[in-house]
């Protein structure tokens, strides 16, 4: 009877041990990933909270009532359809608030995040990252990077990229030139005008509407 006792309880323990062991292997795999892929974890996190508050906002609800693309983005407005389009893409999104601000001249930075997001492209953070001087860790970094590597832009000079200047028309239509390796039109904008929201949202639809 003793050696039988000690029998189930020897593997009792063994089978203890291997549980134990088998949920370390998958907890160590598990975190491993999670350290790996933790920039994609948080942003598409970031998203999903900002998408949730942006459609339960007062005036998204209003806009949605309205018919407007956006609370400040009516159907009528010159833009509704290209904005409808990459919104409804995944492209662009508007703020808290409900807004899109149309008219919001767009930098550098977050033309090039507009078109690396367009391209269907996620950058980790960590990997593109200090490609210039002045771009090294901050939100617009991998998305600036990214398209250095591969040659969709340029800095200002060997050393800058100027994230935060306000990019013209001319700029951005030649990351787009770049990017998609073909000519976008600059639907009326002076070539060094600076590029609103709305404006560039009008050149990256037709850019991706147009077949290759």
């Amino acid at each position: 009877m003793k050696s039988e006792a000690a029998f189930y309880t020897y593997h009792s323990k063994l089978h203890k041990t291997r549980k134990f062991f088998v949920a370390f292997i998958i907890a160590f795999v598990f975190f491993s990933a999670a350290a790996l892929l933790l920039p994609q974890f948080r942003d598409s996190l970031h998203n999903a909270v900002n998408l949730y508050n942006e459609s339960t906002h007062p005036a998204a609800v209003e806009s949605l009532v309205n018919g407007n693309v956006f609370a400040d983005v009516p159907a009528s407005h010159p833009q509704a359809e290209a904005i409808e389009y990459l919104k409804n893409h995944g492209i662009i999104e508007g703020y808290k608030d409900g807004n899109f601000y149309p008219d919001k001249e767009l930098t550098r930075g977050e033309f090039a995040k507009l078109m690396v997001t367009a391209k269907g492209a996620m950058p980790h953070s960590i990997r593109y990252s200090y490609c210039f001087d002045d771009v090294s860790k901050e939100w617009f970094a991998p998305y600036v990077c990214f398209a250095k590597t591969k040659g969709w832009v340029h800095g200002m000079d060997e050393h800058t990229f100027a994230p935060e200047d306000k990019i013209t028309a001319a700029q951005a239509s030649s990351m787009l030139d770049n990017a998609f390796e073909r000519t976008s039109d600059l639907h009326g904008s002076a070539n060094d005008e600076p590029l609103t929201r709305a404006v560039a949202s009008q050149m990256l639809a037709d850019v991706l509407k147009k077949p290759y």
